[in-house]
């Protein structure tokens, strides 16, 4: 039970689940889930459910659903299955498909049936901010809950390339919308079997845009991978690897169109690596192959 009671708790303290609005209710139910009263906690619960419902708070509203599974387990185990289907009525009733796909832990066959009602609405209070763009707000961005879904998939699901299904509606979806359009290049060239040509052929699509230094630092480290798994390459290969690379961070530095810079930080692989001073020690036909750098 005192396990159960802490894992409860641990739920409760995640950032962004609840809403300040309702935070006094919010004590008084990790009060009782301190104490492991899941008949008192699951009273708690709907109280709580229905000033959420009332407020249109559907952060509040989900979570007091997955409490309440949680809680009338440690009643009745066998109360499962049918718990599950009233508090699916309860979700479906507030009328967003967005928290019903949420509550469903992201069903995506579920979002792919409602569609057309999910790219009518936009919820951005209940959208995560994981969707790293570069150089506006994600909010401005996404401009419905579909199409959030889409991100999120692709920005989650590394597997995902530019052959899913998910990439082929984003694309149908965001048409040719700046950002939104070269950004969804970029995670199709993240993915791309030949990595590096992807990028280069992107970087030079948007070669006058500042979203090309996102396609160009992957050039740079995709490069330097490159040269370190090459016996033959030269200082001077790695010298010219050295020059690009102070070189794009004296460009950024200038790009005044950039607002998202930490996804673009200057302090990165490529020049660290260069700068550094390395000694690799090898062995070819009896003989020890010394190579230093930077000494």
């Amino acid at each position: 039970m005192k396990k159960i009671s802490i894992i409860i708790l641990l739920l409760l303290i995640v950032p962004n689940l609840s809403s300040q609005e309702l935070k006094k209710e919010w004590r008084e139910y990790d009060r009782l889930a301190r104490k492991d009263r899941p008949r008192d906690q699951i009273e708690k619960l709907h109280e709580i459910r229905a000033l959420a419902i009332d407020r249109r708070l559907p952060n509040d509203l989900l979570l007091t659903c997955r409490q309440e599974k949680m809680a009338s387990v440690k009643l009745d185990w066998k109360s499962a299955d049918s718990l599950d289907v009233t508090l699916l009525d309860v979700v479906e009733s507030y009328g967003e498909p967005l928290l019903t796909y949420l509550w469903l832990d992201k069903d995506f066959d579920y979002a792919l049936t409602h569609r057309e009602e999910l790219s009518t609405r936009y919820n951005p209070n209940m959208q995560d901010r994981s969707i790293p763009f570069m150089q506006t707000k994600d909010e401005d961005d996404i401009i419905d809950d579909f199409e959030w879904i889409l991100w999120d998939r692709l920005t989650r699901i590394k597997s995902l390339t530019s052959d899913s299904l998910e990439y082929r509606l984003l694309a149908e979806h965001v048409g040719n919308r700046y950002p939104a359009r070269p950004y969804l290049s970029y995670l199709g060239a993240d993915r791309a079997k030949d990595r590096l040509s992807a990028m280069q052929t992107f970087f030079k699509q948007y070669s006058g845009n500042p979203i090309r230094f996102l396609f160009e630092k992957e050039i740079l480290e995709e490069r330097l991978s490159q040269l370190q798994n090459d016996r033959n390459a030269s200082e001077a290969d790695f010298r010219t690897l050295y020059y690009d690379a102070v070189a794009f961070e004296n460009a950024i530095k200038k790009e005044k169109n950039i607002s998202q810079r930490k996804n673009l930080s200057v302090d990165w692989s490529v020049i660290r690596t260069l700068e550094k001073s390395d000694l690799s020690i090898s062995f070819q036909n009896g003989s020890i192959i010394l190579i230093g750098r930077n000494f």
